[in-house]
């Protein structure tokens, strides 16, 4: 994987999990990223953005909306960390 990781914590039908199924969102997603979606009863719903090789970029964070969503994903892909890294996997080991 080359492209960051958006990271979601929720449970189904919570509030990520509805603005991820956004179709502005969902094609977003699609076009920059390599999303994960946690299920957590345990833990608030939250929004973690990481490198391809595990680094955090951004995060936790709670969009309120699908275009709080893209605007705070739009900072990210900016950030020059966000590209030229890669992993075969994901892992938070964020080796540098």
């Amino acid at each position: 994987m080359s492209r960051p990781v958006a990271l979601f914590i929720d449970s189904p039908g919570g509030p990520l999990d509805t603005i991820a199924g956004n179709n502005d969102v969902t094609t977003f997603l699609n076009d920059r990223f390599h999303s994960i979606f946690r299920v957590a009863s345990d833990e608030p719903p939250s929004l973690r953005f990481y490198s391809a090789d595990g680094c955090l970029l951004a995060g936790p964070l709670l969009p309120s909306s699908p275009g709080d969503f893209i605007a705070l994903a739009n900072e990210v892909v900016q950030k020059p960390d966000a590209a030229g890294h890669s992993a075969t996997h994901f892992s938070l080991a964020c080796p540098r």
